[in-house]
C-alpha cells in the first residue's frame, strides 16, 4: 500500500478546512495562507470573478504585495494573470519579468521573478486565479506546477459554493439581482473593470410614482415585475440585470461597445412600450427611460455610473427615450 506524502495530508487538511469556513472572504483567505504553506512561498493571492466573468467578486492574498496600490487593475487577457484568466491555462514562469506578456507598474517596489498560477474552472469557464510569485528566480518547479493544479482541483469546489452563495439572493419583488451585488462586484470606489468593452444602462420606469399613487402599490408592484421580465428577455442570459432604487435597473453589458448598447436599449424600450396591462387597459401607456455609457480607458466605477446617470436624466427629461453619454 503506497503511503500518503505529507503534500497530500496537507491538501486533505486545507480541503476540510475550507469546509469549516462561512465567508467567500474566509475560503479564499485560508485558501492562501495554504498555498503558500504548500508551495513553501510567502506570496500567494487568489482573484475570483462573478458570474458573468466580467467583475471582480473579490481577492486575497498571502504575503506582502510586490506593488503599493493595493486596489489592483485586473483586465481580462492583460498581464500574467489575465493572461491566465483569458486562456484558462496553468503558466509557469522562471523570470516573469523577461516575460511579453508581464505588465510592469510604477508602484512595484520589488522584484518579481518567479510565476506560478493555475484557473479556477466552473463549467469549463474560469472563474477565478489562483497564483504563487517569487523574489528568487527559477523558484518554481513542475512539481509545484502540480501541486497547485491539485489545490484547485481539490479545493475548487469549496470555493465555486461558497462564491454560489454569494452571489444567489435575488430581489424578493421583481427576481433580478439585488442592487447590493454590484457593491460586491466592485470591492471598492475604485471600481475594476475586467473586459473591454464594457457598457452599462440605467433603465427607469416613467411615472412610476404616479402609477402607484392612482392604482395602489399591488398594481405598480405588478408593473415593475413586467418590466424587469421584458428587460430581462431583452438581453443575453448571462447579463446582470440589476435592481436599482424604487423603479429602475442596472444592466452590465459585457463586451458590448456603446453602439451595441444602444441597440439593446431601444429593444428594451420598445418591448415594454409594447407590453400591455391587460388587468388595467387606462394604464397601459407605460414607458421606460434609459441612460446608457461605455467605460472609458482607467475609468473608475463611480465615474462611469454617473455618465450613465446623466444620460438617464437626459432621456427621463423627455421621457420613452433612450440617451448615452
Amino acid at each position: 500500500m503506497t503511503a500518503i506524502t505529507p503534500e497530500v495530508r496537507a491538501l486533505l487538511r486545507l480541503s476540510e478546512e475550507l469546509q469549516r469556513q462561512p465567508t467567500l472572504e474566509g475560503v479564499l483567505q485560508r485558501l492562501c495562507d495554504g498555498t503558500a504553506s504548500l508551495l513553501a512561498t510567502e506570496h500567494v493571492s487568489v482573484r475570483l470573478l462573478d458570474a458573468t466573468r466580467t467583475l471582480l467578486l473579490t481577492h486575497a492574498r498571502a504575503g506582502d504585495p510586490f506593488h503599493q496600490n493595493k486596489t489592483f487593475e485586473f483586465v481580462m487577457g492583460e498581464g500574467l494573470v489575465g493572461w491566465v484568466a483569458k486562456n484558462g491555462q496553468i503558466l509557469r514562469l522562471d523570470d516573469a519579468e523577461d516575460d511579453p506578456r508581464f505588465r510592469p507598474r510604477p508602484d512595484q517596489t520589488k522584484a518579481i521573478r518567479s510565476f506560478l498560477a493555475v484557473p479556477l474552472i466552473e463549467q469549463g469557464l474560469c472563474i477565478g486565479v489562483l497564483s504563487a510569485a517569487s523574489e528568487e528566480p527559477g523558484r518554481f518547479t513542475e512539481v509545484h506546477e502540480e501541486l497547485l493544479g491539485l489545490v484547485a482541483g481539490v479545493c475548487g469546489p469549496h470555493v465555486r459554493s461558497v462564491r454560489i452563495s454569494r452571489l444567489a439572493g435575488p430581489d424578493p419583488l421583481t427576481g433580478v439581482l439585488d442592487a447590493k451585488r454590484l457593491d460586491e462586484a466592485y470591492p471598492d470606489a475604485e471600481g475594476l473593470a475586467i473586459v473591454d468593452p464594457l457598457s452599462v444602462a440605467l433603465v427607469e420606469v416613467d411615472g412610476f410614482e404616479r402609477v402607484r399613487d392612482r392604482f395602489g402599490r399591488g398594481f405598480a408592484d405588478d408593473l415593475l415585475k413586467s418590466v424587469a421580465e421584458n428587460v430581462a428577455n431583452c438581453v443575453r442570459r448571462n447579463d446582470p440585470v440589476l435592481r436599482r432604487g424604487p423603479s429602475g435597473f442596472l444592466l452590465l453589458l459585457a463586451g458590448v461597445a456603446l453602439s451595441t448598447a444602444a441597440k439593446i436599449a431601444e429593444r428594451i424600450r420598445r418591448t415594454v412600450e409594447a407590453d400591455l396591462i391587460v388587468s388595467r387597459p387606462d394604464a397601459s401607456k407605460l414607458t421606460v427611460s434609459l441612460g446608457i455609457a461605455e467605460r472609458r480607458e482607467g475609468e473608475k466605477r463611480d465615474e462611469l455610473l454617473a455618465r450613465a446617470q446623466r444620460a438617464l436624466d437626459s432621456a427621463k427629461h423627455r421621457g420613452n427615450k433612450v440617451e448615452f453619454a
